[in-house]
């Protein structure tokens, strides 16, 4: 184990006693870790004002190195009907509405170059798995401010999304509001106004 952390730059080795100590990139996973529990800190108050306000589920998520995203933190809401997810786990982000608001917020080529590293699985028959067609989808994202999963990841359910920035107006998070297609289509007006309302006021609280 330790023969393997050294490979990867997380321990380093002193030839001398054969002893290990802690390499730099440990400290660059502390450094996520700890900014990751500050969103959630600040995040939390607002996911239970919004899924109680909703009686939908609230996420936040990330998005990883690999430009998937993970889900820091969810708040269930009435609903029977619900996303199926996990906080820790993984989701492909061109079916999500969150990957993709958080993708919409990265260059046309990084895009493009996240559909040529990834194998691309249709999930459902809305599933966008043509690079082109996603990338005009994107442009709408970024035009209108917030990210629609329409039934791509699974039947049945829609969603709504919208990314969180810093300080220094980069995208860090994301946050989705999810729910029964019918449901979300008959008060999409209002659900939209909700979370783009609660995605400010996130930003805001952590700058």
């Amino acid at each position: 184990l330790l023969a393997t952390l050294e490979k990867w730059g997380y321990v380093r080795k002193n030839e001398e006693n054969n002893k290990y100590r802690l390499g730099i990139k440990f400290a660059y996973v502390g450094t996520i870790v700890l900014e990751r529990q500050e969103i959630i800190k600040y995040s939390r108050p607002y996911l239970e004002e919004l899924s109680w306000e909703t009686n939908e589920t609230v996420h936040l998520a990330v998005m990883e190195d690999d430009c998937d995203i993970r889900f820091l933190d969810k708040v269930m809401g009435n609903s029977m009907f619900y996303m199926e997810s996990f906080v820790g786990g993984k989701k492909p982000s061109y079916a999500t509405g969150t990957g993709k608001a958080l993708l919409s917020t990265l260059p046309d080529e990084k895009v493009l170059n996240y559909f040529k590293k990834h194998e691309i699985q249709r999930f459902t028959e809305h599933t966008i798995t043509d690079p082109e067609e996603f990338l005009e989808e994107v442009k709408r994202i970024r035009e209108q401010g917030y990210a629609v999963d329409n039934e791509e990841s699974e039947i049945g359910l829609t969603c709504y999304a919208v990314p969180i920035y810093n300080a220094n107006n980069e995208a860090i998070a994301a946050i989705s509001l999810s729910g029964p297609t019918t449901r979300m289509k008959k008060n999409s007006e209002d659900v939209i106004s909700s979370i783009m309302h609660t995605a400010k006021e996130i930003s805001k609280s952590i700058r």
